[in-house]
Parts: structure tokens; sequence; C-alpha cells
């Protein structure tokens, strides 16, 4: 099933339609966490976050011009947030120390973040066994064997590179579509999966 374009999706959460904004949700759930958690918060921090971006969010979802701007609205509204955690942690510790700049985030960061998402929605739209191997093998905090991979999927170790390999050219396919280029002509098999 083909993903609902952002712009769609826009348009009927601020028709209020409850549908919508839980993909909506669903679907930049893990952009937004990923910016606190670059700040090393505690998880409860990371929720408060996450909460306050989408309750901003619902706020000013009918003023929102460009649908295609949301990744970066949501990245920079989570970096405030952040900011503003650290300065009321800061009151409280009564430190004089800046927790995050108040600026916005630079926009290599806003670009990273952004495309680490893309990858996220392509290797939803892979899906199967192909997102389930390539999660296993690069997308956890630790990596898995292959005798480990084996195991979980019920397929031979010897069919794992292969399969691997198969599987990262058809996500290749999907990035091209959705505008991601390899950085200095890299092997996209040598960057990690989010």
């Amino acid at each position: 099933m083909k993903a609902e374009p952002d712009i769609r999706l826009i348009e009927r959460c601020a028709l209020g339609e409850a549908d919508a904004w839980g993909v909506l949700v669903e679907r930049y759930t893990k952009l937004v966490y990923s910016v606190p958690r670059r700040y090393g918060l505690p998880s409860a921090d990371c929720d408060d976050i996450h909460q306050a971006v989408f309750a901003n969010l619902v706020s000013n979802i009918s003023k929102l011009k460009n649908p295609q701007a949301l990744p970066a609205w949501l990245i920079t509204t989570s970096h405030r947030e952040c900011w503003r955690i650290g300065r009321v942690r800061s009151r409280i510790l009564n430190t004089d120390s800046d927790f995050v700049s108040v600026s916005d985030p630079p926009e290599s960061v806003v670009e990273e973040i952004e495309e680490q998402q893309l990858v996220r929605v392509g290797l939803d739209q892979l899906g199967g066994r192909c997102q389930e191997l390539l999660l296993m093998l690069f997308g956890g905090s630790e990596k898995c064997d292959y005798e480990k991979v084996a195991v979980q999927l019920g397929i031979p170790m010897g069919s794992i590179g292969p399969t691997r390999a198969r599987c990262l050219e058809k996500l290749g396919v999907i990035l091209k579509k959705m505008g991601i280029r390899r950085p200095g002509g890299a092997d996209p098999r040598e960057r990690r999966a989010p």
C-alpha cells in the first residue's frame, strides 16, 4: 500500500480527521525523538518534547504554507523545545550555562535529520523481509551477527549476504525516487540505516 503524501495528510489534519493525525504522528515520531536524543536528554524529556511539538503542530497545522517543509519545521520546533527544557533545568539547578544554543539548528543538522527520516520512510516502503533484514543488520544499537539473523528470519546463513545486497539495491531505488543521492559517490551499503 502506497503511503499517503504529506500534503494530503496535512489537509486532512487541518480538517480535524483523527485518523490522519494518527498517521502523521506515527510517520514523524522517530524524527521528533531523534532531536532530543542527539542532545542526550532522558526519555521523560524526550516524551515531553514529542508531546509539545505535536501539540504545537495541532495549533499551527492550518498555517503551514509548505507541506514539504514539515520535516524541517518539526526538527526546528523540537530543537527549540530542547532549548526550552534546558533553560528550565538551568534555572532549577541555578546554573548560568546554556543547555542548547538558542539559535535554530544548523542547516547541515536539519538536512542530516531529514535524510535519516527519508531513509526510515524508504525502509517502511520497502517493507517485508528486506526491511526486517536491513533493520536487523544496520538499524539497531547493536549489530546482529549472521547466525542470529539466520535463526530469527529462518533463512540460511549463506544467503544473508546476497539477500542483503538485493535489499539494499531495492532500497537504493526507493531512496533515489525520494531524492536521496549517495554522498560523495559512496556505496549506499556503507551507510547505516537509522
